[in-house]
């Protein structure tokens, strides 16, 4: 339920999100990012959102040792998009822009990415199982 909870609420937030000014360059750097995240899930390019999370989905199989690696590889992510000054580039039309996707796909993406930035960086994964 409590998922369920902050993903509504995640979308509600990226819905209201306006589209900040991002340089073609700086959205190279997001695609570069991106595509470095996705090359261990066997992705060369950025597949549309439910192949990504079926993906996913083969680490999920492993209980707590798959949140680690979905965790580890994402705190990667996240952090070339910060070390690189291009975190507020993660919009829904930046990632249209990245990867070619629909708004919907381009909008479960960023969701999943502010979902990880809580999930793996901030309180609510802390890597223990207490």
């Amino acid at each position: 339920m409590f998922w369920l909870i902050l993903s509504i609420l995640f979308v509600v937030v990226v819905q209201n999100v306006q589209t900040t000014d991002c340089t073609v360059a700086q959205l190279n750097e997001l695609k570069t990012c991106y595509l470095t995240y996705l090359k261990p899930y066997g992705f060369d390019v950025i597949p549309t959102y439910n192949k990504y999370d079926s993906a996913q989905d083969k680490y999920r199989i492993h209980g707590w040792n798959g949140e680690l690696y979905i965790c580890n590889a994402g705190q990667q992510l996240i952090k070339c998009a910060t070390d690189k000054l291009i975190d507020t580039c993660v919009t829904v039309d930046g990632f249209k822009y990245i990867s070619g996707l629909t708004y919907g796909s381009s909008q479960e993406y960023v969701n999943d990415y502010l979902q990880m930035k809580y999930r793996c960086l901030g309180n609510g994964f802390k890597g223990t199982a207490y």
